[in-house]
């Protein structure tokens, strides 16, 4: 199994390494690429090494080694809770090896300190705790650290991301620390290294991810962007030309037209109505156009959390307090996924606005382009027409003059 431990091993050890062993090999998932019988001979390796530099006697020597040989025995049937199944199976076989139930246990307690989280438990169970985290201290944590991963995906159906599995790896190296000196002195040092090295890929890995991560794409979110508040700009501007030549229409130019008494003339009085309709209707959408949106001005946590909102912008959040702001902004600023879908809510929601806008202002425009076309043509059928009248009226009139004159003269002539 290992070499330079071999004299160690008790009698009870060696058969207890045949066992595991074959335990591992023949009834062991192929898909538990991690918790395998490779790992627990690399754990049982480093815990008698450290065993070694702490001095520990025989009989505990023989109780760590028989704890590390069966600490992850219990995956051969389930990973949850594979503590208690690991127990029950190195209690089995100790007890047909006629061991003292004294020390039965004492193993069991050792296996228990391998939990996560590691709790302390003694100089043995600590010993264990430092020997199956010596794989953070190796120069292949990271071909290991993959077999890992695989397994998880497999087993607990936990798929990580290249990024993910980074920032994972991180927090673990970050939160777990080495219980014993002899740990801390022989692991300490290159679990360092290796974790720069995480720091230096997960830095990698948010400079890869992201909008910012692809120059093109954050030039154009940027180009896009302003383009936008660019033509917002422009809509509310065309709105207020609209609302300042319709208002001026109705406030001057009709007003001074019914001064002069043309609209005696019922010819100039319908096609100024008519503007006139026009331009209330154009004034109507040119207001509505520059009307803001309705806003809430609210936003829960657990929305942020998630990705459905964003505080960028202050209908999102100005009836919150300062602290629930506060805490909403430490989420999304966590996460680069939660920043880029920000910067998509609001640009989506920035073209919705201005969509809006200029679909209001097309109306607007295309109602008082109605107007001020139609009145004038409006104006000159109606003034044709009205000439029309006068002429049929006079011609009739003289049709009228000349019967009454040659009336008259037959008249005249008669009595002649």
């Amino acid at each position: 199994m290992y070499k330079a431990t071999k004299a160690l091993m008790s009698e009870l050890v060696t058969k207890a390494e045949s066992y595991v062993k074959n335990l591992l090999e023949t009834e062991l998932d192929p898909n538990r690429v991690y918790h395998d019988w490779k790992h627990t001979q690399q754990v049982v390796r480093e815990a008698v090494d450290l065993a070694q530099q702490a001095k520990l006697n025989d009989e505990d020597l023989e109780l760590l080694q028989l704890a590390a040989l069966f600490h992850d025995t219990g995956f051969v049937r389930s990973g949850d809770n594979h503590e208690n199944i690991s127990k029950a199976i190195a209690g089995e076989f100790l007890q047909k090896e006629n061991l003292s139930q004294d020390k039965i246990d004492k193993v069991n307690q050792i296996i228990e300190a391998t939990r996560m989280p590691h709790i302390s438990n003694g100089q043995l169970g600590s010993i264990l705790q430092d020997a199956d985290l010596a794989s953070l201290a190796k120069p292949d944590w990271e071909e290991r650290s993959e077999l890992l991963r695989k397994e998880l995906a497999y087993f607990d159906k936990i798929e990580y991301s290249n990024a993910d599995w980074i920032k994972h790896n991180n927090q673990f190296f970050k939160s777990t620390s080495y219980h014993t000196p002899e740990a801390k002195l022989k692991y300490d040092e290159a679990k360092e290294r290796n974790r720069d090295e995480i720091k230096a890929r997960s830095k990698e890995s948010k400079r890869g991810e992201g909008i910012g991560a692809n120059r093109t794409a954050e030039m154009l979110f940027k180009t896009a962007m302003r383009n936008n508040i660019k033509l917002t700009q422009i809509a509310d501007n065309k709105a207020h030309i609209m609302l300042t030549i319709c208002s001026l229409i109705l406030t001057f130019a009709i007003p001074s037209l019914a001064n002069k008494n043309i609209f005696k003339m019922y010819y100039f009085i319908i096609p100024a109505v008519w503007l006139g309709l026009t331009c209330v209707v154009a004034i109507v959408y040119a207001t509505l156009s520059t009307q803001p949106g309705k806003m809430v001005g609210k936003f829960k946590l657990d929305d942020i959390a998630a990705g459905k909102g964003s505080l960028f912008f202050f209908g999102n959040f100005y009836n919150n307090t300062l602290k629930e702001y506060t805490e909403g902004m430490k989420i999304m600023l966590s996460n680069i996924n939660h920043l880029d879908d920000s910067a998509i809510l609001d640009m989506y929601f920035t073209g919705k606005s201005l969509g809006r806008k200029f679909n209001l202002l097309s109306k607007c425009y295309s109602t008082f382009l109605l107007g001020i076309v139609s009145a004038p043509i409006l104006t000159a059928i109606l003034y044709l027409s009205s000439l029309s009248n006068h002429s049929e009226t006079v011609s009739k009139k003289h049709s009228n003059d000349t019967t009454t004159v040659v009336t008259q003269t037959q008249k005249n002539k008669d009595g002649d």
